[in-house]
């Protein structure tokens, strides 16, 4: 079980780092992704580069294992912040149940994964490493929350796929017209479901 939470630390940080990266080249928070908001609003940029770099060392910090806690919450902090101000508000403008919702509970999915990054580093050997604790109840507070929100997101893209179906068909129909072979074709050998 270890070896799993070591895992599922690294592969979050790297995704961290990955998104913080991406927002610094193409100045558009890539975890909160918007498709309305205009490229216009005063201070965007600032915020966009800010969550860029936040993202990027909240990674670097995890796989370091310097303030782990600390890096875990912030990073959840940041993406919360980017879900209420950005992703929400305009999932509730928008009308139907359709990609702006998915975009506003996958915000907060990825902010539930830092919680329970945050939350794995309960026993004493992990906390020591970043010389900060966390009381046992809040810990567990943490975890839940983050398993959650992960749990809401799931569900609700479970009842959009049923919603939309015509939608999720259409992915079926670009692969079966061979829209999607130069993707495929780079797949390794090993990887299942490759066609």
């Amino acid at each position: 079980m270890k070896k799993l939470i070591l895992f599922g630390r690294v592969f979050f940080s790297i995704a961290l780092i990955g998104f913080g990266i991406g927002s610094l080249i193409t100045g558009n928070l890539m975890m909160a992704a918007s498709f309305s908001t205009p490229s216009e609003t005063p201070g965007r940029l600032i915020g966009v580069y800010f969550s860029g770099v936040v993202l990027v060392v909240t990674g670097l910090l995890l796989i370091l294992k310097k303030k782990p806690v600390v890096a875990a919450v912030f990073s959840a902090t940041i993406i919360f912040l980017w879900a209420l101000f950005r992703n929400i508000p305009e999932a509730v403008a928008a009308p139907g149940f359709g990609g702006l919702w998915t975009n506003a509970f996958k915000t907060l999915a990825l902010g539930g994964g830092a919680l329970i990054v945050a939350a794995s580093y309960s026993n004493k050997e992990d906390i020591s490493a970043g010389k900060f604790s966390l009381s046992p109840g809040l810990m567990k507070v943490l975890n839940t929350s983050g398993h959650f929100l992960v749990a809401i997101f799931l569900l609700i893209c479970g009842i959009q796929h049923f919603m939309f179906i015509d939608f999720v068909a259409g992915f079926r129909a670009v692969r079966n017209a061979g829209l999607l072979e130069s993707l495929i074709v780079s797949t390794p050998q090993s990887i299942p479901g490759r066609a």
